[in-house]
């Protein structure tokens, strides 16, 4: 990503603090009494559309949920009509609109620039070659690990290593969302989140976590930070399933708010285990 791109980012968040600051505390009637700041605020709405229009460009095959197109559309109205500009709806769009904007364009900010997710006890990076012998030693060997997954153990490192190089291949992909889950201070990898699917547009993530690591809330951390990040970058539903027979996973899917919706019944748990299964069915809404 280039540094324009990052520069316009930190013009488009001048604008909206500059909004939000400038018109806090004020009600609908006080914005329209006050006709110099109704124009400032349009013009820094007008702003913010058209860096939005620009950073699309750039942005827009990553962040494909983000509201582009009603950025687009606030800054026409306002940039077309000027002198006229509705009040209700730029009141709207100050309140409904901007705060979640603010929020959405500081998560792609720090995503462009480092490139994880951090939390109290763990660091979600991307995926590299040196990930290939830990991930095989630590949860991609062990059938008690996979017993409930989709695919089986990992019978020897040539076939991490080839799945490794696959997803490195993905990651160039904007649409894929994919991290390694190590411990803060230690890199070597201890498991794998990632959005496994999109349902009708809608995420589906997906989980793995070495065996020595389990009950101690690591995924349950991992999970919510995954969860956040999706809900800022302009998605509001995200949904997930796990095997019926997996008391942990299904504790850990409860933990991070999602509500159970369906069981399912499955002949096949994928290619690669071709036996029946059933699962639990689970979603969670912004």
């Amino acid at each position: 990503m280039d540094d324009k791109t990052l520069l316009r980012i930190d013009s488009l968040l001048k604008h909206i603090d500059k909004v939000l600051n400038d018109t806090k505390g004020l009600t609908i009637d006080e914005l329209r009494q006050h006709d110099l700041l109704l124009r400032a605020t349009c013009f820094s709405i007008a702003q913010i559309g058209e860096t939005m229009n620009q950073l699309y460009n750039t942005l827009g095959d990553k962040y494909f949920n983000m509201p582009w197109v009603g950025a687009r559309g606030m800054r026409n109205i306002i940039v077309h009509d000027y002198g006229n500009a509705d009040v209700e709806q730029v009141y709207s769009t100050i309140h409904n609109d901007l705060p979640s904007l603010k929020v959405s364009f500081i998560t792609i900010k720090n995503d462009i620039e480092f490139n994880t997710l951090i939390t109290e006890r763990l660091v979600l990076r991307k995926i590299n070659m040196k990930d290939i012998e830990p991930m095989f030693d630590n949860w991609a060997s062990d059938p008690e690990v996979t017993k409930y997954v989709t695919w089986l153990p990992h019978q020897n490192i040539g076939i991490t290593e080839m799945i490794v190089k696959e997803w490195i291949k993905e990651d160039k992909n904007p649409r894929t969302i994919r991290y390694m889950i190590t411990i803060k201070g230690d890199n070597e990898p201890i498991g794998t989140i990632d959005v496994v699917d999109y349902v009708n547009g809608v995420p589906e993530i997906g989980y793995c976590l070495s065996k020595k690591h389990w009950n101690k809330g690591y995924m349950t951390e991992a999970c919510k930070a995954l969860i956040k990040y999706i809900f800022n970058i302009g998605f509001t539903k995200i949904v997930i399933e796990a095997d019926v027979r997996n008391i942990g996973s299904n504790k850990v899917i409860k933990k991070c708010g999602f509500s159970f919706t369906h069981k399912e019944e499955k002949e096949h748990c994928s290619q690669f285990k071709p036996e029946p299964i059933a699962v639990n069915w689970y979603e969670i809404k912004k």
